[in-house]
This record gives structure tokens, sequence and C-alpha cells, in this order.
């Protein structure tokens, strides 16, 4: 049942796609194309940002994900005008964040433990955007929108490395611990951005975006989205995120 419903609302998130494409397609001539960096920050009360390994009798009793800073990635965005003064958009966005946990453990000058915690997220969004302010002397406009996100976590790798320095008796050891399942999630964003002329048809644009990971989906077998395995966890939280980006736009 839960497969069936992730299907579904990939399924309704096409059909909006399509949807949206239909009725900006005569506008195409002035679609922008951009490109560039994009960061996730898991943001408010969540294990996942927790490390995984406590480091004290007082800290929580749960595995983290090592997840506390903003993690890299990249975004591809097309946006279409759907009115003359430019000030109705709709964008299609997909972006492809890294996440990546490392932890160490020196236990004597002998024994060193490395755990690590890794996965990737493709997110899917559309929405619409509207422009409520020109700055002239920039030549800049700045917009704000709300927009449905797929977010796709896969790819999740867990290992906990034993090294033995300086030591000819044991040898180092690799522990693969198995991961959790992939998972789908549907959300929403809240964005703020600002897009200026550089030169000709260059544009830069850049802002950020406050959001929900998990609006719709979330599995409570499964845990905690973004942590490695399940112990003492009771369900799922909602994931709270910043995004940051910074593209280079090109206006045809």
């Amino acid at each position: 049942m839960i497969i069936e419903g992730y299907v579904m609302r990939f399924y309704v998130l096409t059909l909006l796609i399509l949807v949206n494409y239909s009725s900006f397609s005569q506008f195409t001539t002035k679609y922008r194309l951009a490109a560039g960096l994009f960061t996730t920050q898991i943001i408010g009360n969540n294990p996942a940002k927790l490390p995984m390994i406590a480091t004290s009798d007082t800290d929580e009793a749960v595995t983290g994900g090592s997840f506390p800073d903003a993690q890299p990635g990249i975004e591809l965005r097309l946006t279409f005008p759907i009115d003359d003064k430019d000030n109705l958009r709709i964008p299609f966005n997909i972006d492809y964040s890294f996440f990546r946990g490392k932890e160490r453990i020196n236990y004597n000058r002998n024994i060193i433990d490395y755990f690590s915690h890794t996965l990737n997220v493709l997110g899917i969004n559309t929405g619409l955007h509207y422009v409520f302010l020109y700055v002239p002397f920039a030549r800049a406009k700045v917009y704000t929108g709300l927009e449905v996100r797929m977010s796709f976590v896969h790819n999740i790798d867990v290992e906990w490395f034993r090294d033995y320095v300086n030591n000819d008796v044991f040898k180092d050891e690799l522990y693969k611990i198995p991961p959790k399942e992939n998972a789908f999630r549907l959300g929403g964003t809240f964005k703020l951005g600002v897009d200026g002329r550089l030169k000709d048809n260059l544009f830069i644009n850049t802002g950020f975006g406050i959001g929900i990971t998990n609006l719709i989906g979330k599995n409570d077998t499964r845990g905690e989205l973004f942590t490695p395995i399940t112990l003492q966890e009771t369900g799922e939280s909602n994931v709270i995120n910043l995004h940051v980006f910074i593209l280079i736009q090109y206006n045809l």
C-alpha cells in the first residue's frame, strides 16, 4: 500500500508538470535557463543533525544522521513567464544534493573508529513565482513564490571502519551496515529570490527557500528520514530545510 501511494503521488506530480507545461508553452520564446549551486541545511530540532555516536552520557540516546551543516548540491531551472509584464512565472527545477556525514572517535593511540553516513537527494519542483519589486538602478527583479517538491532519498550508505594504528597483529576492519530503504516524499517550499542582469541576456539568480521535505508520505516504520538506522526511533518527524541557491541564468 505504501508503494502504491508513492506511485500515485508521483503520477499526480507528473500530471501537474504536464498541465503547467501546456499552459505556458506559448511563451517558450521568453523562457529562462539557469544552472548553479544549491545547498540544503536541516533546521529546527531534528535527529538528522545529531551525531551518529553519543559522545557523552548527556547526549540523547538516538542515532543521529550527522548532518548538522549545509550540504552541497547543484540545480537546473527552467522558468516560463505567463503574463506580458513578466510578473507571473512558472518554474521547473531539478536539484541534486550530496549529504555527507563523517565522524571519528579515538579510543587510544592505537585504535581509531571512523563512521560514515552518506546519501543523495533528487528534488523536482514546480509552482508559481510572483515578481513584487523592480529595482531599476540594479536592473533586478525581486520575486517570491510557492513550490510543490518531490524528494527522492537514495544511494544510502553506512560504514564503520576501525583503524588499528601501528599494529601488525590486528587487521583493519570495515563493516557495512544495512541502510534504510530509499524513500519518496512530497513537500512544499516558500522561495524568495532576485534575478539581476549581468550583461545582455546573462543574469544572476540568487535567493533562498524554506520548506518541509516530508509533508506527505511519512513512514513511521522506517523511522526518521535522514538517520542511518531505526534504533530507538518511534516515527518520522518533519524535516524542515533551508535552501540557498546561486544560479547563472540565460534569458532566451
